[in-house]
């Protein structure tokens, strides 16, 4: 039987490998280039707020002291010595546990391997990241999303002995095999977002929803015939249950809860409150009478907060084109209620809510954020415009970090 030969096949197939290994090069590029920029702002602020308030650092203080202040300390204190209290279990395993292996290989200590796994963890962070992107959106958006995401205001976190690079490593690194199928790779790394954060189980859902898509199920799961679809790709989907499940049952034993993170709650002074009671009221705490001190905070939060919903505005038409994107979005959806609902007290005597704690942060590892605001800007004019704010709040927010505001 003759097959026919489209004559143009081949080059355009050439033309599409050489396509993306130039974009590929650029991400790698860009990746390089915005860490390069993120450590330079590191030290350079530092040396300004010296100046500014005559506060003298040591190299220590710059490369070390700094970005292990507040949570930090509490991870570091878990890698050193285990769980010793009920509050420490507000934290979970992996990040701390990786130091504490870090640190026995290699004998940096303890701050210095927190250090390294955050830097080497933003560098897969930002390169997988661009890579999602560009195949999801395009090579504009890939490289103005990563932009937007390592000069965000307090993306200083991601090189912090924090939870975060870590996390959105793990996070954007699953996405990626699930939007290529691997589920059972996708699987195996969701369960190790689950042991980082607690809203780690909850890229489940785009892992769900790719693989129904992927076996052309749809949703109809009360039928026989949706059933037979199911394969052995599956059981990926059930990895970070079952690693979550090992873990609660460990905190039973060790702490006598089951759910002893959920207990650690009420030691930070967390308490439940409903999306958008938390959000009316940290908005109209805006306009209540504050301390001015306490305004830029509670400013950077709704900010964040805006940006969030903004995104969520902007991501939907992109779900609706996209079953991958409709998981991913769904994602969105969850991490920012669970966000939403864990206002604290703060201050002394505990006499002031803080409706959105940790907002600032929390924003950093919700990807899709990033990807739909990157995907909405055409202009070149408005990208360099942002990134120019961006990098002026990212000095004044890290300066404030530097000399002892609690940030988030």
């Amino acid at each position: 039987m003759n097959v026919p030969v489209h004559i143009h096949s081949v080059p355009a197939v050439r033309g599409q490998i050489n396509a993306n290994t130039t974009a590929k090069q650029r991400i790698l590029l860009a990746t390089l280039i915005l860490m390069a920029v993120q450590q330079l702002l590191l030290v350079v602020v530092p040396l300004g707020t010296q100046a500014l308030f005559h506060k003298p650092y040591t190299w220590k203080t710059i490369f070390a002291t700094n970005l292990t202040q507040w949570d930090g300390q509490w991870l570091l204190q878990i890698a050193q010595s285990g769980y010793m209290n009920l509050a420490h279990t507000a934290f979970f395993p992996l990040y701390p546990g990786v130091v504490r292996i870090v640190d026995d290989v290699t004998r940096l200590g303890y701050s210095a391997s927190a250090l390294l796994i955050s830097l080497v963890c933003l560098a897969v962070a930002l390169y997988v990241l661009g890579l999602w992107m560009y195949e999801q959106f395009n090579l504009h958006t890939s490289l103005l999303g990563l932009t937007m995401l390592a000069l965000f205001p307090t993306s200083f976190f991601f090189r912090a002995a924090y939870t975060e690079s870590m996390f959105l490593a793990l996070s954007v690194t699953a996405v990626y095999l699930s939007s290529h199928r691997h589920f059972f790779a996708a699987g195996t790394v969701v369960a190790l977002a689950a042991l980082t954060r607690n809203t780690g189980a909850l890229l489940d859902i785009v892992l769900l929803w790719d693989y129904v898509n992927s076996r052309s199920m749809g949703w109809t799961f009360w039928k026989a015939s949706w059933w037979r679809k199911v394969d052995v790709n599956v059981a990926g989907l059930f990895f970070p249950a079952v690693a979550l499940l090992l873990f609660f049952i460990w905190l039973k034993f060790h702490t006598g809860y089951f759910l002893a993170f959920l207990h650690a709650e009420q030691v930070w002074h967390r308490t439940f409150g409903l999306p958008w009671m938390t959000i009316g009221s940290s908005v109209f705490q805006l306009f209540q009478r504050q301390q001015l001190s306490n305004l830029p905070y509670h400013l950077l939060e709704v900010g964040s907060l805006c940006l969030v919903l903004l995104a969520l505005g902007y991501g939907l038409s992109s779900a609706r084109r996209s079953s991958h994107q409709m998981g991913n979005y769904l994602y969105l959806i969850l991490v920012l209620w669970v966000c939403t609902t864990a206002p604290a007290k703060s201050g002394n005597g505990l006499h002031q809510w803080d409706y959105l704690l940790s907002m600032s942060r929390f924003v950093l590892m919700m990807y899709p954020v990033f990807a739909y605001l990157a995907n909405a800007i055409h202009r070149k004019s408005t990208a360099i415009s942002l990134a120019a704010v961006s990098v002026v709040l990212s000095c004044v927010v890290y300066g404030a970090f530097c000399v002892g505001v609690f940030i988030a």
